[in-house]
């Protein structure tokens, strides 16, 4: 069955999210997530906003600037990837 329209958008815009996270901790926060972006994570804290996420995102990327996202493979959908 081919893909619609629809999901190769999707899918591209999978495939854009783990080459940012795998190359600029920046632009891939500020490309894929809200500006007034809020995380709540059990166990560890929260924050708000997309400027503290992107610093968390560097202190992580200085400490293992070797992290890779490799995802092996992908179905696209209308409504997700």
């Amino acid at each position: 069955m081919a893909m619609t329209d629809q999901a190769k958008r999707n899918l591209a815009v999978a495939e854009r999210y783990i080459e940012l996270y795998n190359s600029d901790p920046e632009k891939f926060v500020r490309e894929c997530y809200h500006p007034d972006y809020n995380l709540n994570c059990m166990g560890v804290g929260s924050f708000e906003g997309i400027d503290k996420f992107i610093e968390i995102e560097q202190t992580v990327w200085d400490a293992a600037p070797n992290r890779r996202m490799h995802v092996v493979k992908m179905h696209a959908t209308d409504t997700a990837v």
